[in-house]
């Protein structure tokens, strides 16, 4: 063990039933489909002397909408038969 660090580790998961997505080409927010999001995060702190102390945080996130999109996959279809560029 080093003195002076204390350091801790949390993983979770989230299901959110909606996301509040921001559109910066228009300024304003809309709600959109169900995500899930899972991850890690590692927390230190480390004071080697009473005056001195150092922090670091190391969090590693994946996100991703669930469910279907019938907009999105219209669109994709659409693009399939463009020349690539």
């Amino acid at each position: 063990m080093i003195s002076g660090l204390t350091s801790s580790v949390s993983l979770f998961l989230l299901d959110s039933e909606s996301e509040i997505l921001f559109s910066g080409g228009a300024g304003d927010t809309t709600a959109s489909g169900p995500s899930r999001r899972y991850g890690i995060e590692w927390t230190n702190d480390y004071r080697p002397l009473s005056w001195l102390s150092l922090e670091g945080d190391i969090a590693v996130t994946h996100a991703r909408f669930r469910g279907d999109d019938p907009d999105q996959a219209a669109l994709y279809a659409s693009l399939a038969a463009l020349p690539a560029a």
